[in-house]
């Protein structure tokens, strides 16, 4: 049985593909993408790369003019809002969007009450 949390990551997800599809682009799919190195890079333990990838709902998402004036956004960055999927992004993880690669910058995960329901996401391609 799902628990509260996962019932309101579920209709998120549906609020964020009906939004892509009032907006025109239809329900935009990401692909979330970590790299991550199992060994210690020793020569004797040599490090093992492996990507780990999870499917998210997603929408493009526009910045505030504070978050603007922070300086913190440069040209070329984007914002996304993403569903909640088996991965929560992180700084440093890849997006992939319609044969485009993003670079995540920054995370804001929203996570009322412990459970994740969606991330707004900077990236920089």
């Amino acid at each position: 049985m799902a628990t509260r949390g996962q019932l309101f990551a579920g209709r998120v997800e549906r609020i964020l593909a009906r939004a892509g599809e009032s907006f025109g682009s239809g329900k935009l799919q990401a692909t979330l993408v970590r790299t991550a190195s199992s060994g210690t890079g020793q020569p004797w333990n040599p490090a093992d790369r492996t990507s780990v990838r999870s499917t998210h709902t997603v929408i493009w998402g526009a910045f505030s003019q504070e978050e603007r004036a922070s300086g913190l956004i440069q040209d070329g960055d984007a914002k996304l809002l993403l569903s909640s999927g088996t991965l929560t992004p992180r700084a440093g993880d890849r997006v992939e969007i319609s044969g485009e690669t993003w670079r995540v910058k920054s995370v804001q995960v929203v996570r009322p009450g412990g459970d994740v329901l969606m991330s707004e996401v900077v990236v920089r391609q």
